[in-house]
């Protein structure tokens, strides 16, 4: 892996890249996803892999690598390429109700909300994310804040824990390395443990009155604190 120019002269960050159609992504078949390559080489190991370990042009049976059954099933595909149909429409709406909803949550003292980047031509919104400080006077844990944002009819998820910390990266790290490797990093562990609330991209399918809702909803949690 690593920055290079494909044959139209755009620039490239890999080799590969992946899009995850799995229930909760922007377009879904329930599960399953993509890989895209320009690289045949790279193109027939994916495909021998996800396909249980054939090779492509051969025989039926003609196993050369360990693989899997990965392999996406037509009802899916169609799935998929009828939600193409609305795709530019949704994303079109989750654009605006995710400038709404920063501007409405970033008036309500205690809440940050994502800062736009110039650089950005199109953001997907698979996430929408804010912060409520950890040190507001009162402040219940960030598990009792989601209760109460969901008990007011908002959806809101705690999140990840952050992947430093994440028990099958470190110990396959370890299995690889033979080295048990951790290290710091206090912005994410902070976000991730007590100050980050995550709205997932559905959510951004609603109408302004929506917005409205969310961010009443967070305001009036926030009041009732202490």
């Amino acid at each position: 892996m690593g920055a290079r120019w494909d044959g139209r002269g755009v620039g490239a960050i890999g080799d590969l890249g992946t899009f995850s159609f799995q229930s909760s992504k922007n377009l879904n078949a329930g599960e399953g996803g993509m890989i895209i390559t320009n690289d045949d080489e790279l193109a027939d190991r994916a495909w021998s892999l996800t396909n249980a370990g054939r090779i492509r042009g051969g025989e039926w049976y003609q196993h050369e690598v360990v693989g899997w059954n990965l392999r996406m099933t037509e009802f899916q595909a169609a799935v998929l390429l009828g939600q193409l149909t609305r795709l530019e429409e949704q994303m079109a709406l989750r654009e605006r109700n995710a400038r709404l909803l920063a501007e409405l949550l970033g008036d309500i003292p205690g809440v940050r909300v994502p800062r736009y980047d110039a650089r950005v031509e199109r953001h997907a919104w698979h996430l929408f994310l804010f912060m409520i400080d950890a040190d507001i006077p009162g402040r219940p844990s960030k598990r009792e804040i989601c209760r109460m944002l969901n008990a007011e009819g908002i959806p809101a998820h705690e999140g990840y824990v952050p992947l430093n910390r994440n028990r099958a990266i470190l110990e396959d790290i370890r299995k690889w390395t033979g080295e048990s490797r951790t290290c710091a990093c206090p912005v994410a562990e902070k976000a991730c443990e007590s100050e980050a609330f995550w709205l997932a991209q559905n959510v951004l399918l609603g109408d302004e009155r929506d917005m409205h809702d969310i961010a009443a909803a967070v305001r009036k949690v926030i009041t009732s604190f202490g």
